[in-house]
């Protein structure tokens, strides 16, 4: 009977790893986003790596977005990134709230 019993202690336990894992690594993804979320990009100041790092802004529009600034001066708004090329309304509203001037 005592044999049972352990066993049956061994299986629940090993039953339960797989789900204290999980719930681990759950929380550790949520920390990354959360951690990305907070993170606000001065579109006048961010070099090419951290505009990359925008939601649909690669290297390319990065490096557009400073040579116009670079031409043109500061960005007054959020919104006047939209006059770079490549740079639509929809790029700025999906990165609302993660960019500045």
């Amino acid at each position: 009977m005592r044999n049972k019993t352990i066993l049956a202690g061994l299986l629940s336990a090993a039953l339960l790893l797989p789900a204290v894992n999980f719930a681990a690594a759950k929380a550790e993804v949520h920390h990354k986003v959360k951690t990305e979320q907070t993170v606000d990009v001065d579109l006048n100041h961010a070099d090419a790596k951290t505009l990359a790092s925008l939601k649909d802004i690669g290297q390319k529009k990065a490096e557009n977005i400073i040579a116009y600034r670079t031409k043109n001066g500061p960005f007054k708004s959020v919104n006047d990134i939209t006059q770079v090329k490549g740079i639509s309304s929809r790029i700025v509203n999906d990165n609302k709230g993660h960019i500045k001037v």
